[in-house]
């Protein structure tokens, strides 16, 4: 961009991504990070009264159901029954 300079004023260049802990949005989104450790935090308590889930990304059903699996067993709930999915891909960071 230097060299070419399309630019007449001076600028900055910034560049973002989607970061670490990115939400799961799409389905091809839980598609490509399977196997990756995620976490999920429910809109309303489940049965037993959890909201926060947490492990394995073992994918997104055709019919909408996120599964996790952790070493409590796998953790299956409706995609559209959390307020978000998210990487965990910052914990070794901190």
């Amino acid at each position: 961009m230097d060299e070419a300079d399309p630019i007449d004023q001076s600028y900055y260049l910034e560049v973002g991504s989607p970061g670490l802990g990115r939400r799961l949005t799409r389905p091809e989104h839980y598609e490509q990070l399977k196997g990756q450790k995620c976490a999920a935090h429910l809109i309303r308590p489940d049965e037993q009264g959890r909201r926060d889930a947490e492990g394995i990304l073992e994918g997104l059903s055709a019919d909408g159901m996120v599964t996790l699996k952790s070493d409590d067993g796998d953790y299956t709930f409706p995609v559209k029954a959390a307020g978000y999915v998210k990487l965990c891909d910052d914990e070794d960071l901190f």
